[in-house]
């Protein structure tokens, strides 16, 4: 089955939220089940979300940031291993 979203191989790239344009990245060969790819994606949306609905969010102000992903820690289900 062929898959509409595309892939990039990946070493050491983890899920996140680049700058403009922006896109969500997920690199497969990091994450082991459907359920970290759910989280993953999940994190992410959580920080879109943020900078679409915060006014001048600004992602190199550490408590900003930070705010950002405790919300998507919290929401996106992850927690202590």
């Amino acid at each position: 089955m062929a898959s509409s979203m595309p892939t990039i191989p990946a070493t050491e790239v983890k899920p996140c939220l680049p700058p403009p344009p922006l896109q969500i990245v997920i690199c497969h060969n990091h994450l082991g089940s459907q359920m970290e790819i759910d989280q993953a994606l999940t994190h992410e949306l959580i920080h879109a979300y943020d900078h679409c609905r915060a006014k001048n969010m600004d992602w190199s102000d550490c408590r900003q940031h930070a705010c950002s992903e405790i919300r998507a820690a919290s929401l996106s289900g992850e927690g202590p291993a």
